[in-house]
């Protein structure tokens, strides 16, 4: 057998083209070093977080779509895209479970790396923020085409399916963005208490609000008329 030198484990890999189609060394660059790293655990609390923006910026770019969709009268094709965007928003939701296995005292040290940063500042939550905004004329602008209101499909739902399908997927959404907005005070209450004020100056408690408030309070509010309605009669 020709003796051959082992392969060194720290040899220099040639890019791929997987590699320059996912640029990984830029993506794998993002993160800080293991000596950079106030604790085991920053790494992963970086990572999530990284990880998070990415989703909530393909949740844009789909809600985009959508806008043009629905501007299109392309109901079914909306709806088709609407149904991944909630399973990204799942996405999103099982990122803290992971967060979840985050110890109070490590979490501690990886808040003195934040400078006076904080969750609240993520500029993809912004824009989720914004985006129903930003959606809701061109729903509007659809259903006036088509000469129909939110309680008019609830009232007969089974002969207004396209657009049932897509009061129901926003909906959907809405519901699964105010859970993502509830774990996340549940999680600031896991690691930093009820009590200590956040490095914002504001209570931890004062998270709370946001895990009811709708994205599209119009849809809600119809579901209320609804049930006037029907127990009213």
């Amino acid at each position: 057998m020709d003796n051959i030198a082992p392969m060194s484990k720290t040899a220099p890999r040639p890019p791929t083209d997987y590699d320059r189609y996912i640029r990984t060394d830029a993506l794998l660059a993002l993160q800080k070093s293991p000596e950079e790293l106030a604790t085991h655990d920053e790494l992963m609390f970086q990572i999530t977080h990284q990880s998070c923006e990415l989703w909530m910026k393909l949740i844009d770019h789909e809600m985009q779509w959508v806008m043009k969709l629905l501007d299109d009268d392309q109901l079914l094709e909306a709806g088709r895209i609407l149904s991944r965007v909630r399973k990204i928003a799942r996405h999103l939701l099982e990122a803290f479970p992971l967060l979840e296995t985050l110890l109070p005292v490590d979490f501690h040290e990886i808040r003195k790396q934040l400078g006076r940063g904080s969750g609240s500042e993520s500029p993809g939550f912004h824009r989720l923020l914004t985006l129903p905004q930003e959606l809701w004329p061109h729903f509007e602008a659809m259903m006036a085409r088509r000469k129909k209101t939110v309680l008019e499909v609830h009232r007969h739902p089974r002969e207004n399916l396209e657009e049932l399908q897509i009061i129901e997927d926003l909906m959907e959404y809405d519901e699964q963005f105010q859970k993502l907005r509830y774990i996340h005070f549940a999680l600031a209450r896991r690691v930093l208490g009820t009590e200590v004020m956040s490095l914002k100056n504001i209570p931890v408690t004062s998270m709370t609000p946001g895990g009811t408030e709708p994205l599209f309070p119009e849809l809600w509010k119809a579901v209320d008329a609804l049930t006037k309605e029907i127990w009213q009669r």
